[in-house]
Formats: structure tokens, C-alpha cells, sequence
């Protein structure tokens, strides 16, 4: 069906999908996660190109981001239930003009959804993220996130960021068999589709496999978020690049939230931030 709109013929899918960004919008001002000031915030830029996808007709892929703005509020929301005292370290982060701290609560927000997901309770030491509780044990086990990223396409083969994170991980207190680590790795695999080398998942388990066995961690995993343009919607992808000699009650946490299988998405595309 069309709309029309002085001169224009508008398809009712683009009025609804406009309808739904500006109830994502207000959603966000309202919970304190959205300063429309902060003009360079990536979170305010996510929202624009949203709106800049809908203004030229881009609709499969301006619903794919409308979709995950809104997914993303629930998996806030979720938190914000189970753990209203974090939420203050998520707003101003989620706010923030910084990259970095986008991206690391972002991964920390999935990880957290999962969790309560599979009803785990969990604090935030910070560091690492997450010290989470398994039923019959004292012992708690550990997850700490951390992003990879670049600012902007390059010819390089990128995978070298994945090697950094882990290299630089492992030197921390909290690197021991008790903890996994968990790398979001969906800004590279954007920027890399754009370059001679794109990314897979597999080619990154094949190359660093031994790295992230021998680093100390119980668990190394990477995650990226996709879209899924057939069901329309976003889903958490993750692949196991080592699970050596975890604990037992990390091992529980990975065999709830992180369990070993094949998970594809036929016809998906990496979003540009998440």
C-alpha cells in the first residue's frame, strides 16, 4: 500500500519503520541512554543513519538497525531489572563519544543477556566484567569482554587485532583457568569486507587456536553480531577459538550460554556498529 505525501508516494512499510525509530528515540532519551546534544556519540550516529537508510529507500537494511536499536533497549532493560546498580556504568558509557567504550558495553550487554537468559546470577567486579555463581559449588566463575576495532576500512588483514586483544588480555591478574574471554570482533568484520582479506570466523579459529590455548584463560571465545535479513532481525554469533582446562564452573557457564555446535545465518550482513 502507498501513502501519499504532497508529491511523494510513500510505501506504508517506510511510515511504519519511521514510526518505530522514533519509538525507539524516545525510548532511549527516556531511559538517559540517548543525549541527542552529543552529535559525534556513536550511539546518536546509529540513530542518524537510521534515519539517513529510511530517506533513501535502503528499507531491508533500515529495518535490520530499527530492529536492533529496539533489541538492544530490552536487553537493557533486562539488566536494568536484574542489576538496577550497573546501570549507571552502562548509561554513560552507551552515551559516550568514545569508540571503545561503545563497543565494550555493547559486548558486555550480550554477554549479560545471555546470562540472565539462563538465569545465572552474576555481580560486576570490573575486573574482570562478570564473577558468576553456579548452583553446588563456592567457586565462582569469570567472563571479561573486550572489543576490537578500527576507525575505518583498510587494505590490512585485520585479524591481527584479535592476536592483540588476547596478547594483551592475558597479561592481566584474572587470566586463569576460571575465566573466559570473550572478544567482540563485529567492527572488524565490517571493516574487512572492504579489503582484500575479509574475514571468517573459521580462518580466525585456524590462525589463533594455539595462541588462545596457551594464554591462560579457561575459555577465548570470539562473538559478532549479524543481521539476519531473512527472519529480520539481529543474533549474537559466536565461535570457540579454546576451551583448555577450564574450571568446572566455567565450564558450566559455557555449556548453558556458549555450547559447542554450528550456527550459520545464510544471507546476513555485518553492521557497521552495534
Amino acid at each position: 500500500m502507498l501513502f501519499q505525501i504532497g508529491d511523494r508516494f510513500i510505501p506504508d512499510r517506510h511510515l511504519r519503520l519511521a514510526s518505530y525509530l522514533s519509538i525507539a528515540r524516545r525510548r532511549y532519551k527516556n531511559a538517559g541512554l540517548l543525549d541527542v546534544n552529543r552529535c559525534d556519540s556513536p550511539i546518536t550516529q546509529y540513530f542518524q543513519t537510521s534515519q539517513e537508510l529510511l530517506r533513501n529507500g535502503a528499507l531491508d537494511l533500515a529495518e535490520l538497525k530499527i530492529m536492533n536499536l529496539l533489541a538492544k533497549y530490552m536487553e537493557f532493560r533486562d539488566v536494568e531489572k536484574y542489576a538496577p546498580q550497573l546501570v549507571s556504568r552502562f548509561k554513560q558509557r552507551l552515551r559516550t563519544n568514545r569508540f571503545d567504550d561503545y563497543l565494550g558495553v555493547q559486548c558486555e550487554l550480550a554477554v549479560a543477556s545471555s546470562l540472565l537468559t539462563k538465569n545465572f546470577q552474576f555481580t560486576c567486579p570490573d575486573p574482570p566484567d562478570f564473577q558468576i555463581n553456579t548452583d553446588g559449588s563456592t567457586q565462582a566463575a569469570f567472563i571479561e569482554c573486550t572489543s576490537v576495532h578500527v576507525s575505518a576500512d583498510s587494505d590490512r588483514d585485520l585479524s591481527y587485532k584479535i592476536g592483540s586483544a588476547i596478547n594483551s588480555k592475558r597479561r592481566k591478574g584474572y587470566c586463569k583457568s576460571e575465566t573466559g574471554l570473550v572478544i567482540d570482533v563485529t567492527n572488524v568484520m565490517y571493516h574487512s569486507l572492504s579489503s582484500a582479506s575479509p574475514l571468517d570466523p573459521t580462518d580466525i579459529k585456524d590462525r589463533f587456536c594455539d595462541l588462545a590455548a596457551n594464554s591462560g584463560f579457561g575459555a577465548v571465545l570470539i562473538i559478532c553480531e549479524l543481521g539476519d535479513v531473512d527472519s529480520r532481525c539481529f543474533k549474537t554469533m559466536y565461535q570457540h577459538l579454546s576451551i583448555k582446562n577450564p574450571s568446572p564452573e566455567l565450564q558450566t557457564v559455557l555449556d548453558h550460554c556458549f555450547p559447542n555446535g554450528k550456527y550459520s545465518v545464510p544471507n546476513a550482513v555485518v553492521p557497521q556498529a552495534s
